[in-house]
């Protein structure tokens, strides 16, 4: 238990500067049962965090990887998170496979946020532009990402049969912007796979910390199959 504190202590210190939840952190991750309810997918590049895969529980998707963290509330509101490693998962006395289960139930159970990329600008751009992206004219662009608008690329891992109603069963492209959000273009045809992906790395480039790049290509969602794929 002391090794579990001084690791979640040194965590917390160096991702959120607050100290004082080591108790509610040390109280979670003790036990499968008290964590489990708060264990959540985060999704992050595979070839990127070749590491991470050494120590910590994960499973692969696509060319990307899923690996798993215990959310914490913080006392001023905010959100932090706890690596689990397959040590942990040792200690608990469950599987990876019991983990990814519980993990997509709370995912599932949180939902998912999808706006319009124009109501963003509106919002966050008084000239409703931006240098990267131009809304006019263009096919629809929605952002995708969880509750808490952190590790929300794995909002993905729903599926699109969560979001259809909105997206009215087109096909669409998916633009790993981070590991916090994806983008959604609702454009079907196969011709403009360079376009995305070159755009992906453009924007990599020109807005992302290297420790936040999910991808460097872009993904389509097929309607006809209803398959997800690297392009």
């Amino acid at each position: 238990m002391d090794e579990i504190a001084g690791i979640i202590y040194d965590f917390i210190r160096q991702e959120t500067g607050v100290t004082g939840m080591l108790g509610q952190a040390v109280s979670l991750m003790a036990t499968w049962e008290n964590a489990k309810d708060n264990v959540y997918p985060v999704l992050l590049s595979g070839k990127r965090n070749t590491k991470l895969q050494e120590k910590f529980a994960s499973r692969p998707w696509l060319d990307l990887s899923i690996f798993y963290m215990v959310r914490l509330e913080t006392e001023d509101n905010g959100t932090s998170f706890l690596r689990i490693s397959k040590h942990q998962l040792m200690q608990w006395g469950v599987t990876e496979e019991e983990v990814y289960q519980q993990a997509m139930c709370n995912l599932k159970g949180d939902g998912c946020r999808l706006r319009k990329m124009d109501d963003i600008f509106k919002v966050v751009m008084e000239s409703g532009e931006c240098p990267l992206f131009d809304a006019d004219g263009g096919p629809e662009m929605y952002v995708l990402t969880n509750r808490q608008a952190v590790y929300g690329a794995s909002a993905i891992l729903l599926g699109a049969d969560c979001f259809q109603e909105t997206l009215q069963g087109r096909s669409f492209y998916v633009l790993p912007s981070s590991i916090h959000e994806t983008i959604l273009v609702m454009d079907g045809d196969r011709k403009c796979e360079k376009k995305y992906s070159d755009m992906v790395c453009e924007v990599n480039e020109a807005v992302v910390e290297e420790k936040e790049i999910l991808s460097d290509h872009a993904y389509f969602y097929d309607k006809e199959n209803g398959v997800l794929e690297a392009v």
